[in-house]
């Protein structure tokens, strides 16, 4: 699919998702940029849509986003026409050095590995190949030039010895080779026409062509010569791909990886929004009769609460001597804010005061809120909630997508990395544990730096019940609750924003 704008994402998710597990579906999508939206509004009268957002859409419709025209017929061309592909194991069979590198660099970033062959495979291959020649995978022949025993001998060892899923070839060739070099050597050949040394190379190369199929593993060739060699026209008519780049045949193959992935990530769990919390019911109404556009924090976090979001145990306060009574409740240290729906960013206005750990400094933290504040507001007493990582987890609201759920890494570091995925809300559990999964820095998630694995199905729950909100309270435009807070292994949601419509 070219993909300019989808009028109906939902319909798009929702169709897509019953034929990706069966039939692999690839998309363009174009618009993304400024200048791509410029253009695709031109062609089509439609506005185009963020880039994010679709790139969020397609993984949960299990739909494989490429970036380039050619990269859409050369993975079509693969998914069209190879065995399926039963794991990630490649083998990479290749007479030169670098496009072998080259093969493996790309397979390994799109997913793919290229496991170290056996003593066993490596000593049937060894004698059949130059003495200097490296053999452990990539299996590179230095330029030889007996294709045979490339494209036959050593295919057939690498595909029947269990060791590899898929194999990439590099360098296959013949009368396109003869006829490239003729002109630089005929001077050599006295008597010898170029019609004669082609017809001397030949041989039928119809059982080698068929060995993807033969044996039950798919194969990607890579190749410089185009229909004009013998060996380039034998795969096509057999229904390999030949690209005319190693890295593409990389690309290729890893689509194949990529799919079997989608297929076998299963049903997700069915969605059941339930009914609406009254208590949660009451805070919406309540704020949409005082014509707030948001929550203040303190009952945004109330409201989240009620749908089983962990949050801190804090207290609201409107003097110094209930701010002091809050933190011995509490107990020390604790976090102060100003907390007005009218104030949604504090932390830049001196209106966040952590790590209080006494009650003089609980009374001094209150009056700098106050004179930050210019006016009177109140306090907010929170728990202190102790750890290293902090997330986000929200909710936007997009004129073409609608309410989308986003999940990334949070805090002060939230624009300069954003490493944020999303998705159309609601959330299956599948579609929450694959935005975790999915995140650049998901390795601050496990064991990091004496720290212990995050609680992830505690997470995932967290997305899915939050991708609820918005479709229970229709009154709700977005929701940023940022950070989440990993507290030893657990999720704790320290600071969060309700806009209302």
């Amino acid at each position: 699919m070219y993909i300019e704008t989808i009028r109906d994402p939902r319909r798009f998710l929702e169709v897509a998702k019953k034929i990706t597990p069966r039939k692999p579906v690839i998309a363009q999508y174009v618009g993304g940029s400024e200048a791509g939206g410029r253009a695709g509004l031109s062609h089509t009268g439609a506005m185009a849509g963020k880039n994010y957002l679709y790139d969020g859409l397609f993984r949960q419709a299990g739909v494989i986003r490429v970036d380039t025209v050619e990269d859409l017929y050369a993975r079509g061309w693969a998914l069209a026409t190879q065995p399926a592909i039963h794991g990630n194991r490649i083998g990479i069979i290749t007479n030169s050095g670098g496009p072998g590198s080259a093969i493996a660099d790309t397979c390994e970033a799109n997913g793919c590995v290229m496991p170290v062959f056996s003593a066993s495979l490596q000593s049937k291959i060894k004698p059949l190949m130059p003495p200097h020649a490296p053999c452990g995978n990539p299996v590179d022949l230095t330029f030889s030039m007996d294709m045979g025993i490339m494209t036959d001998t050593i295919v057939d060892l690498v595909m029947q010895s269990g060791e590899v899923d898929g194999v990439v070839l590099h360098g296959a060739m013949s009368t396109g080779f003869m006829k490239a070099v003729f002109p630089h050597v005929s001077h050599l050949l006295p008597g010898v026409s170029l019609s004669d040394l082609v017809n001397q190379s030949g041989r039928d190369l119809a059982a080698t062509a068929r060995k993807p199929f033969d044996n039950r593993i798919p194969m990607t060739v890579s190749s410089f010569f185009d229909r004009d060699d013998a060996y380039t026209e034998a795969y096509e008519d057999a229904g390999v791909p030949v690209l005319d780049a190693p890295e593409k045949a990389a690309r290729a193959m890893a689509s194949l990886v990529q799919y079997k992935k989608i297929r076998d990530r299963g049903p997700d769990t069915p969605f059941a929004a339930g009914d609406a919390d009254p208590f949660a019911v009451r805070i919406i109404d309540d704020a949409v009769k005082n014509g707030q556009s948001a929550l203040d924090e303190y009952t945004a976090k109330k409201l989240l609460a009620c749908y089983g979001i962990p949050v801190p145990d804090e207290r609201l306060v409107h003097d110094a001597d209930g701010v002091v009574a809050a933190a011995v409740d509490i107990g020390f240290p604790v976090v102060l804010k100003a907390c007005d729906p009218d104030i949604l960013h504090k932390s830049d206005q001196n209106l966040v005061h952590v790590n209080i750990t006494d009650a003089d400094a609980a009374i001094r933290a209150y009056h700098l809120i106050q004179e930050a504040a210019g006016r009177p507001v109140p306090v907010l007493a929170a728990q202190m909630i102790s750890g290293r990582r902090e997330l986000l987890a929200g909710i936007t609201c997009d004129a073409q997508f609608g309410h989308c759920v986003a999940f990334g890494i949070g805090g002060v570091l939230t624009e300069a990395l954003n490493d944020i995925t999303y998705r159309l809300a609601p959330l299956g559990l599948r579609d929450a544990e694959e935005m975790i999964a999915e995140v650049r820095s998901a390795k601050l998630l496990g064991h990091y730096r004496g720290m212990p694995p995050a609680d992830v199905s505690r997470l995932a729950a967290i997305l899915v019940q939050l991708s609820k909100i918005p479709l229970l309270h229709p009154q709700i435009l977005e929701i940023d609750i940022n950070p989440v807070i990993l507290s030893g292994s657990q999720p704790v949601a320290v600071d969060a924003l309700v806009v209302l419509k």
